[in-house]
């Protein structure tokens, strides 16, 4: 994975944004972690992209309980295109 982005959430955890190489081409990773970063989970990315598409993301920003993240989106027929997903982000039980 290459991180491009992180950002800290105002209850201390960080969110860390980029994407991973697969045979299938780029694929997106967010990242969820505690406030000491010893723990990560997965936020999922509904890219609403075809499976085969190739997906980076390079940017992030928080607002309202919801992670924006900006990449881009290409598939095999077209070139990338600038996209934005929301992301709905776990509450903080504690961690």
């Amino acid at each position: 994975m290459v991180v491009t982005a992180l950002t800290r959430l105002s209850d201390g955890r960080t969110l860390a944004v980029g994407s991973r190489a697969t045979d299938a081409g780029a694929q997106p990773v967010v990242l969820l972690g505690d406030h000491r970063g010893e723990h990560w989970v997965p936020v999922p990315v509904r890219a609403g992209a075809a499976s085969s598409a190739r997906i980076e993301l390079f940017g992030v920003a928080v607002a309202g309980g919801e992670a924006h993240v900006a990449g881009t989106v290409a598939d095999a027929d077209a070139a990338p295109g600038a996209a934005v997903w929301a992301l709905p982000l776990p509450s903080n039980s504690g961690s």
